[in-house]
């Protein structure tokens, strides 16, 4: 998507579902890219021969087509970066996942797993990589080491809150901000309307 008026129209759009006016990441960006998780070929083509896509009613297919399209633009934000392009992903998307689609005319059978801001980087911004979590909190070998985790929670306490200092943020911890996304629906901003927009468009997720 690089039409402006259509880039406002869906930045309004999603702006209504969090606590701001505007998102300008989306606005400025010069293009936005929307990632469909879309099956609506296959349904075509199978029903043209006279059949239905029952397949297409199952869970797996929902979550086949999903991963697919991560996939997809995991390799296109590396793409871009080796560029010198930087991008943004957008979970927000699902936050209004019903309007986004009708916004640009999906079919049957797709919708918006997310999006991608794409453009350069304005040197002037402050922005830094976020520190990720030490390697043994998220790499198991052979079976799952469950709460190894919890060895290396303080230290990258520290680093997150450094992070957010650095930035700007609020003084938020990294488990404050996970108790918060887990506890409050405010956090959704309408996702959890995600499954009957779904399955309106054909996912039965059976």
């Amino acid at each position: 998507m690089t039409d402006k008026a259509l880039k406002l129209k869906l930045a309004k759009t999603i702006a209504e579902t969090v606590p701001t006016d505007r998102i300008p990441w989306i606005e400025e960006a010069p293009a936005l890219l929307l990632w469909v998780a879309d099956a609506s070929r296959s349904a075509e083509i199978t029903k043209a021969q006279g059949s239905e896509p029952v397949v297409l009613d199952y869970l797996d297919s929902f979550l086949m087509a999903s991963i697919d399209t991560a996939l997809a633009a995991q390799n296109a934000s590396l793409a871009a970066e080796s560029i010198g392009l930087g991008v943004v992903f957008l979970g927000v998307m699902r936050n209004a996942a019903k309007a986004v689609a009708d916004i640009i005319g999906l079919p049957s059978h797709s919708f918006v797993a997310f999006g991608m801001a794409v453009g350069r980087p304005d040197p002037e911004r402050i922005s830094s990589i976020r520190p990720r979590p030490a390697q043994p909190m998220v790499l198991h070998h052979n079976q799952y080491a469950k709460g190894r985790y919890l060895d290396y929670v303080d230290e990258y306490e520290k680093a997150s809150q450094a992070f957010r200092n650095a930035q700007g943020m609020s003084p938020k911890t990294w488990q404050g901000a996970i108790h918060g996304s887990m506890t409050s629906m405010d956090y959704m901003g309408g996702r959890q309307e995600l499954r009957d927009m779904v399955t309106q468009q054909g996912f039965k997720l059976l």
